[in-house]
Order: structure tokens, then sequence, then C-alpha cells
């Protein structure tokens, strides 16, 4: 299987190489049994010239970032002839008009506010509990860390989010909690490796540390 995501790594990677090409996606149609196919032609990966039956380049960008896509095929060539009817389009907007479209559509839909836990019970002023607390906070700034990993994926949206998971999953108290719910954010978009990947240089500064305090 397919997705818009794989049409623009194709298109990037032309992109990146200056190639020519012709891109062909197929994908399902309405009827969700008949399957169809366009086709976008990169020109010496700068120039894009889309085959999807209207020569209007923004409604057919719309289209195909719409459809359900099952198959991604690229055919090296040593230049493209595009017909008079494709649309045309620099090939680096093409590709930010469908990472846009990505990234919307990874954004869930709003969800009820979550019942607030309720909070423990801060230990009296200068018990020993509270000294162990402050001990196994961690020094890193978990929230600001995180955010930044967010920002670039979602936006504006990224601090409502690490706000969210900080209220149910408080840094200071529940460092690792905190981690992994933003990572399982970020492998909506990415996929479970990539964010993995992503988050691996917080969770192994917050193991360092933990080992520095036992040492």
């Amino acid at each position: 299987m397919a997705d818009l995501q794989g049409l623009c790594d194709t298109l990037q990677s032309l992109a990146d190489s200056g190639a020519s090409a012709k891109v062909s996606y197929y994908y399902v149609g309405d009827d969700g049994v008949a399957l169809r196919n366009g086709a976008i032609l990169v020109d010496h990966g700068v120039r894009a010239h889309i085959d999807h039956g209207a020569s209007d380049a923004a409604a057919s960008i719309a289209a195909i970032a719409t459809l359900k896509l099952v198959k991604v095929a690229s055919l090296q060539m040593s230049e493209v002839r595009p017909a008079p009817h494709m649309a045309s389009v620099d090939l680096a907007q093409l590709i930010a008009e469908f990472n846009a479209h990505i990234r919307r559509a990874a954004v869930p839909a709003p969800a009820p506010a979550p019942v607030p836990a309720p909070r423990p019970a801060e230990p009296a002023p200068g018990s020993t509990a509270q000294f162990v607390a402050i001990l196994a906070a961690p020094s890193i700034e978990l929230r600001s860390e995180a955010l930044k990993l967010l920002e670039p994926l979602f936006g504006v949206g990224a601090a409502r989010k690490v706000d969210d998971f900080a209220r149910l999953h408080p840094p200071a108290e529940r460092p690792q909690e905190f981690l992994l719910q933003c990572q399982q954010h970020v492998s909506v978009m990415l996929g479970a490796s990539k964010a993995e990947a992503l988050f691996r240089p917080l969770y192994d500064r917050l193991e360092s540390e933990r080992l520095h305090r036992r040492s």
C-alpha cells in the first residue's frame, strides 16, 4: 500500500537529484473497487506537470491529496514532454502543498477535556519526602524539549498537545510516561520507528542523569 507521504518522498527524491521521471500513482475510485491512475511528469527536478484530468493546478493538487492511493511508481526519463492539458506547477510548491495536507490530516479532532486527576498531597515543607521528590525530578526541561520536536510537525497546535500530556503525566513526576505520550502522538505522522528515533536522545539524557545520581 502507498500513501500521500510515499508520493511526496518519491517527488522529493527527484527534486534532490534533479532527475526527470514519470511518477504514476494508482488509487481506488469512489466506488471502492475500480482502480484508476494518474501521473506527474517531473522535469529535471524543478517543474511538475500533473495529468489528473484538470488543467488547473490547484484543483488537481487538492484532488490528489484526498485520494486513496494504493501504489506509486517512478519511471526515469531523459526528458519529459507534457501534453497541453496537463496542469503545471513548481515541484517544490507541489511537495509543500502535499506536506501541508499531510500535517493537517494528522492533527486529531479535539477530544473532550479529560477530567483532571486528583493531585497527590504535597509533602510538608522540609520533610524527607519533599527532599526525595526534589532529587528525583529531572533537571531537563522536558516540556520545552518535547515542544521543540512537535512544533515543526504540528505548528501552533503543538503547545496545546504538550500541555495536555503534561497535565496527564507531569514531566517532573513521570518523565518517562510524558515522553512516551508525546512520542505516540508524533508516530501518527512519522510512524513508530521514526518517532522512537526522534525521542531517543531525550530518553538517553534521562537515563544518563538517573545513573549519574546513583553514582
